[in-house]
C-alpha cells in the first residue's frame, strides 16, 4: 500500500486545473471557470485526510449543476483513494473524507510508451504524486520506489555535454516515426476514455 497525503493531492489539483481545463469542461459542460473551485485541508491524521472544496456557485453559469460539478470531482478523487466519503457541504461548498490508504495500481495510470530499442508500442505506467511524479515505469510498484540517484547525475552530465541535443532527437521522432505517431494517438484515446 501507498501512503496519499495533502501534498499530493493539492499538486494534482493544480495540475488538472492548469493541463485540463477543457477536459474538466467536457465532463461538467456547465462548468464557466473551474479556478474558482479552491481546495484547502480541514483536518489530517495517520489514516484519513478532510478536505474542503469551495466557490462551485462562482464557477458554473448555472447553479443547478453544482451537484453535478461535486460528482465529477469525487470520481476524480476516486483515483487516488480506496474511499472517498462526502461528509457534509452546502451548495457553495463540499467537505470530504479520503482514506489516505490507496491500491498499488491507483499510484499510476496505464498508458503507452515505445520502446525505443525494438521500436514498438508498449504498455506501461505513469506515476502520479511523490518523487516519480510523473515518470513512466514498466511497473507501477516502481512509483513508490526512491529515484536513482546515479541515473539522474549521469542524464544531468549528458545534458550539459550536449545541449539541446535530446530535445531535438526527441522531436525528430515525433515528426518522423510512424509508431511515434501511433503511439500519440492511442495515448489521445486512453486519456478520453479516462474522462482527464
Amino acid at each position: 500500500m501507498a501512503e496519499f497525503n495533502f501534498k499530493i493531492l493539492q499538486k494534482a489539483w493544480h495540475k488538472l486545473l492548469q493541463r485540463h481545463l477543457d477536459d474538466l469542461k467536457k465532463i461538467a459542460p456547465d462548468l464557466s471557470d473551474p479556478t474558482e473551485i479552491y481546495l484547502k485541508r480541514i483536518e489530517e491524521d495517520d489514516e484519513n485526510l478532510w478536505v474542503q472544496f469551495t466557490g462551485f456557485e462562482d464557477s458554473v453559469f448555472d447553479k443547478t449543476a453544482v451537484p453535478q460539478i461535486k460528482r465529477a470531482i469525487q470520481n476524480w478523487l476516486k483515483r487516488f483513494s480506496m474511499s472517498v466519503q462526502s461528509v457534509r457541504g452546502d451548495n457553495n461548498t463540499m467537505t470530504v473524507k479520503i482514506s489516505k490508504q490507496m491500491q498499488m495500481g491507483e499510484a499510476a495510470i496505464g498508458i503507452y510508451k515505445r520502446d525505443p530499442k525494438t521500436n514498438q508500442i508498449k504498455n506501461y505506467f505513469k506515476c502520479i504524486g511523490g518523487k516519480k511524479d510523473g515518470r513512466r515505469v514498466s511497473n507501477p510498484n516502481n512509483c513508490l520506489g526512491v529515484p536513482d540517484f546515479s541515473k539522474r547525475m549521469t542524464l544531468a552530465k549528458t545534458k550539459r555535454e550536449k545541449p539541446g541535443q535530446t530535445k531535438i532527437g526527441r522531436k525528430k521522432t515525433q515528426l518522423t516515426n510512424i509508431v511515434s505517431k501511433r503511439l500519440r494517438r492511442a495515448n489521445k484515446r486512453l486519456k478520453k476514455a479516462r474522462g482527464f
